[in-house]
């Protein structure tokens, strides 16, 4: 490796004259003689990906969440001619939220369909596990009010806690629909068997319901020194629960008029 003088580098015509290898005769063969040289500005280092040349661009966001700037910036750039055409994709920690969210997504399924299976085995009927399954929509309604509310966008931490909100108001609505469902069986109608689960189940939904909401109070406020990170799982929680406690005591049990059915005994049953 050969160093030169930064003055013979900063001199065009010195640089023109810079000796690059021992042509025949020994005698030495310039720069010059290859190309032209100009001065013009060019990336100081060149990154390739598979050959190909990329570029890394850095954002820090402040104030305001990754999700909520990441979409803002995936608009700018498909709106503006001189970056349309470009091929690009996010890194850091934009493609780890989107790729938890993805396998959250799947989890988020996966449950619901485990627990449908397992309920409808449980009431030996298609209809019922339905009627636990409306208590999901509510509780969303709750968790996007409250993130909203507070100015911030559905995140990693977001989602966790909407699959502990989903878990939990599915749980009591499980807990209403057993208990109207053992009402209906032993000969009450449907009104009377959800009226008489509502009042049975009123206080462990609501007593379980309230100590997660307290707990999680001053988090979702930002009440606590260094809780920042935590106020959008805390905030899911408890915007969800409030919700889904409040209607699903309502539209849990009235889907279950609906779509209650009571079953046929064998003996009843036309012979064939």
């Amino acid at each position: 490796m050969t160093y030169y003088d930064e003055r013979d580098v900063r001199d065009m015509g010195a640089l023109a004259q810079l000796p690059v290898r021992v042509g025949p005769g020994a005698k030495p063969v310039t720069l010059g003689a290859y190309a032209s040289i100009t001065r013009s500005s060019g990336p100081i280092a060149i990154e390739r990906d598979h050959m190909a040349r990329v570029t890394e661009v850095y954002m820090q966001t402040e104030g305001r969440d990754v999700g909520s700037a990441a979409g803002e910036l995936q608009r700018k750039i498909a709106a503006d001619p001189r970056t349309r055409a470009i091929k690009w994709s996010f890194v850091g920690e934009m493609q780890l939220m989107r790729s938890t969210f993805s396998g959250l997504g799947v989890a988020v399924t996966l449950a619901v369909m485990v627990v449908f299976m397992v309920m409808t085995i449980q009431f030996k009927s298609l209809r019922l596990p339905f009627v636990m399954l409306f208590a999901i929509p509510v509780c969303l309604v709750g968790i996007t009010l409250a993130l909203m509310a507070a100015g911030q966008g559905f995140s990693v931490t977001a989602l966790m806690g909407i699959l502990m909100v989903i878990g939990i108001a599915v749980s009591n609505g499980i807990l209403l629909v057993a208990e109207a469902s053992v009402h209906f069986d032993a000969g009450m109608n449907r009104e009377e068997a959800v009226v008489a689960a509502a009042r049975t189940r009123f206080t462990p939904i609501v007593m379980t319901s309230l100590a997660t909401i307290i707990g999680l109070i001053p988090t979702a406020l930002g009440l606590e020194a260094g809780t920042e990170a935590n106020q959008a799982l805390a905030l899911a929680v408890v915007g969800g629960l409030t919700s889904s406690t409040v209607m699903s005591l309502f539209l849990v049990p009235a889907m279950f008029t609906f779509l209650a059915k009571r079953a046929v005994p064998v003996e009843d049953q036309p012979a064939r």
